[in-house]
C-alpha cells in the first residue's frame, strides 16, 4: 500500500478558496509532494503521497555528503516559494533517493506577499539544523547569525542574504570538505579504504553535477520562473498584453497548463474578435479542457500558423482550422520581408485552403438535410 499522510485543516486557517488557487497547492512538480484536496464545507482535507520518501529530520543520520547535497538541492525549494508559501522546517519536508527535498503543506499568497529574506532565513536555519546536530529548526530561525556563528561548519553562512551566495558557498564548503578527505592520513584496512576512494569519487561527480545543475538554474530555470510569476500577476490585473509579453520566449513544452491557460485566454483577450465571438471562443479555454486547444491559441499569438493549423485538423475542428487558415492569410499579407513572387505563391496556397473548407462546410448542411429526406421516404 502507497505511503499516504492525510491532515485535515479549517478553511478559516487557510489562504486559498477558489478553484485556481487549489490547483496551484495541488499541482504536480519534482519539488512538491503529490496530493489531493477533498474540500468539505468548513475544512479542507489534504492527502499527500510520501511513497518512497524520508522525512527531512531523518537527514542528520547520513553522511555529510549526502548532506550538502540535499542542502544544494533544497535551493529550488527558494524558487518554488515565488509560487506558494510553505515552511522549510524539516517536519514538512521530505527527501527522496536523489536527495531531492520535496514540500508537504502548503498555501497561496494573500495579503503577505512572497518574502525573500524570511525563505533565506528559513534556508540558512535548514542549513544549520542539517549540517549540526545540536540544535532544532526553531532555534536557528530565532536565534539567527548567534548559533550559526558557534560553529565552525554553518559560521561561513552567518552573514549571507542572497540565494547565490548560499549556493556558492554550499559548493565551495563541499569542495573544501572533500579535499581534506584526500589530505588526511589515516590507517584503514584495504575494504574501509578502497570504500574511501569509492565514495570520494562519488562525492566528487556530485560536486560537478551539482555545479551545472546551479549553473542551469541561475542562467535558466529563474529567469523562466519569473516570466511566469510576472504573466500571472500581470494576468490577475487584467493586463492581457504584459502576459503575453511575459510568456512568449518560454517554449511551449516549458508552460504548464495553468500558464497555458493564462497566456491562451490572454490572446484570445486582445484578439481582433468581437465580444460574443470572445466570450463563446473562452466557453471552450479552461484549465481542465484539451490542452491541445491552448496549443492552439498559443501557436496563433506567436505566429506559428502551420503548428496552429495542424492542431485545428488533429481537434478536427473547422472553426479553428478556418481562422488558423485566415491568420495566417493576413500574416503573409504584412509580411515585407516576402518578394511579390513568394506573397503570391503563399497567399494563392492559403486562399485555395480557405476556398475548399469554405465549400465544404457550406454542403455539409445539404447533404445532412438529403439524408434525412431519405431516411423519411424509406419510413
Amino acid at each position: 500500500m502507497e505511503n499516504t499522510i492525510k491532515i485535515t485543516v479549517k478553511k478559516s486557517n487557510l489562504n486559498a478558496n477558489s478553484e485556481f488557487d487549489f490547483y496551484q497547492i495541488a499541482q504536480k512538480s519534482e519539488n512538491l509532494l503529490d496530493c489531493n484536496i477533498h474540500r468539505e464545507e468548513d475544512q479542507i482535507q489534504f492527502q499527500f503521497f510520501v511513497g518512497e520518501g524520508k522525512r527531512f529530520d531523518e537527514i542528520r543520520s547520513f553522511s555529510i555528503a549526502y548532506r550538502y547535497q540535499s542542502l544544494i538541492n533544497a535551493i529550488y525549494l527558494l524558487e518554488v516559494a515565488k509560487k506558494v508559501d510553505f515552511s522549510m522546517s524539516p517536519m514538512n519536508l521530505y527527501f527522496d533517493i536523489n536527495m531531492m527535498p520535496k514540500i508537504m503543506m502548503r498555501d497561496v499568497y494573500r495579503d503577505d506577499k512572497y518574502n525573500e529574506e524570511k525563505i533565506v532565513k528559513e534556508y540558512k536555519s535548514l542549513i544549520g539544523y542539517t549540517l549540526q546536530n545540536k540544535y532544532s529548526f526553531e532555534d536557528y530561525f530565532n536565534g539567527g547569525e548567534k548559533l550559526l556563528l558557534k560553529s565552525k561548519v554553518t559560521r561561513p553562512y552567518a552573514s549571507l542574504n542572497t540565494v547565490k551566495d548560499l549556493c556558492d558557498t554550499l559548493i565551495a564548503e563541499f569542495k573544501k570538505y572533500q579535499e581534506e578527505l584526500r589530505k588526511t592520513k589515516i590507517e584503514v584496512n584495504k575494504t574501509k579504504f578502497r570504500n574511501l576512494k569509492y565514495f570520494s569519487r562519488i562525492g566528487s561527480i556530485v560536486v560537478l553535477i551539482l555545479a551545472i545543475l546551479c549553473g542551469y538554474y541561475t542562467f535558466f530555470i529563474i529567469p523562466e520562473n519569473k516570466a511566469v510569476i510576472k504573466g500571472n500577476e500581470s494576468y490577475v490585473k487584467q493586463d492581457y498584453i504584459s502576459v503575453i509579453e511575459s510568456l512568449k520566449d518560454i517554449k511551449l513544452g516549458r508552460l504548464s497548463t495553468n500558464s497555458k491557460y493564462i497566456y491562451a485566454v490572454s490572446y484570445i483577450k486582445t484578439d481582433a474578435l468581437s465580444e460574443e465571438q470572445k466570450n463563446n471562443i473562452l466557453a471552450s479555454v479552461t484549465l481542465t479542457s484539451n490542452e491541445k486547444i491552448l496549443n492552439y491559441w498559443i501557436d496563433l499569438s506567436r505566429s506559428e500558423y502551420d503548428a496552429a493549423i495542424d492542431i485545428a485538423k488533429q481537434l478536427r475542428n473547422k472553426e479553428y482550422l478556418l481562422y488558423g487558415y485566415m491568420k495566417q492569410k493576413a500574416y503573409i499579407e504584412g509580411n515585407n520581408s516576402l518578394s511579390g513572387q513568394a506573397r503570391e505563391e503563399q497567399l494563392k496556397k492559403v486562399e485555395q485552403n480557405i476556398k475548399e473548407l469554405s465549400n465544404k462546410n457550406a454542403t455539409e448542411p445539404s447533404d445532412k438535410a438529403s439524408k434525412q429526406k431519405d431516411v423519411k421516404k424509406g419510413e
